[in-house]
Formats: C-alpha cells, sequence, structure tokens
C-alpha cells in the first residue's frame, strides 16, 4: 500500500476536509518511488517526470502544488503483521541526503507564496527536514500576520524559535514538554508556557 506522507499527507488531509489547499514542497531530484510503483515501473526519471509523476499521484485528492526537487525523495516504509494489525518495523530511505533549502527554491517558493491572493490560511507542518531551517517560517509568519491571514504551525522543538507567534501551534505532548522543559508538570501549565514561550494565540497539544 502507497499512501502520501509529509507535507503532502497534509494537504490530503485538508482536502479531504473539503478545503483546496496548494501544497508546497520539496519533491526528489532523481526519482519518485511511491509514484513510480502506482503507475507499476521503477526508474530513473528526470525532473520534469518527476513533475508529471507526482501530479498523478496528487491529482488523486485534488490537491494543487508547487514542487522544488531537491535531494531524495524521503521514504518510510513500514512492515506490518497483517493479522493482528502488529507494527514490526520501519525504514527510513532518502534521509542521508537532506539539505538546506536552497536560496533560489526558497526565494521562488517566497515570492510565488508571497503573491498568492486567493490563500486564506497557511499550514506550516514542519517535519525537521531542514526545509525551516533559513527563516523561511519567520519571514511567512511575518508577512501572514500583516495581511490578517491565520498560520497553523506544527514545529519541531529544535525549530520552535522560527513559529513564534504563530496564529496556532500544535506539538504533541512530547514535544511540547521539550519545548518547555516541563516534563512533570500538568498539561495546562505546559500549555500555558508554550503559549508564554511562543506568543501563539492558541495552542494544542
Amino acid at each position: 500500500e502507497f499512501v502520501l506522507g509529509g507535507a503532502a499527507n497534509v494537504a490530503a488531509n485538508l482536502a479531504a476536509l473539503g478545503f483546496r489547499p496548494i501544497l508546497y514542497t520539496l519533491v526528489g531530484e532523481e526519482i519518485i518511488p511511491g509514484a513510480s510503483l502506482v503507475e507499476g515501473h521503477r526508474s530513473q526519471i528526470n525532473n520534469t517526470l518527476a513533475n508529471i509523476e507526482i501530479r498523478r499521484l496528487l491529482d488523486r485528492i485534488r490537491v494543487e502544488y508547487r514542487l522544488f526537487p531537491q535531494g531524495d525523495t524521503l521514504v518510510k516504509q513500514r512492515v506490518m503483521e497483517r493479522s493482528h494489525a502488529g507494527y514490526i518495523a520501519r525504514v527510513d530511505y532518502g534521509e542521508s541526503r537532506i539539505e538546506p533549502l536552497r536560496v533560489s527554491h526558497r526565494q521562488a517558493l517566497l515570492h510565488d507564496l508571497l503573491t498568492q491572493e486567493c490563500i486564506r490560511a497557511l499550514a506550516l507542518s514542519d517535519y525537521n527536514k531542514n526545509c525551516f531551517t533559513t527563516g523561511l517560517a519567520t519571514e511567512l509568519i511575518s508577512d501572514a500576520r500583516a495581511r490578517k491571514i491565520p498560520v497553523f504551525a506544527d514545529p519541531k522543538p529544535s525549530n520552535i524559535a522560527s513559529f513564534k507567534r504563530a496564529f496556532l501551534i500544535r506539538p504533541n505532548e512530547r514535544e511540547a514538554r521539550a519545548i518547555t522543559h516541563l516534563p512533570d508538570a500538568r498539561i495546562d501549565a505546559v500549555a500555558y508556557q508554550l503559549q508564554k514561550d511562543t506568543r501563539a494565540k492558541h495552542i494544542v497539544i
């Protein structure tokens, strides 16, 4: 079974809720394993074909997209035991070639995103894959606030400083405790401290 992951999964969930998401994301330069295998073959494909392959996959959930080829496509392979739905193992591919978002990609992304007049909200989903390590999130949040566009952010603890003043921040409990350095406090105290530290309007844990 092949499913969309990372930011594409976020876009798929939004589409399933009835929104019309525009997906801005990195894709692999050489191969799109999921899309290639869904089409019944596995081969090396160039940037142009990569866009076509990923388009076929995303068209099924009616998501517009802006793709930036860089590194490898990240793949999480899960091994499951079918009879009892048991989780056996997971193997990740593509992590070894992760690098910071290229300057050319960052400029193109910002220019395109900041000139979109139809956008009513931004969802920044940080998987700590070097997309938000160049001040990108800070700039997007600042511009969105000026345009009164709410930003919904799912940051990792190591990147929390880049997501301050977002409209809503939603880490899981482990991440929230790591961000606030409150491993044993009541969860409401963690949320209060997280809101104080990030100056976000809303916190969801």
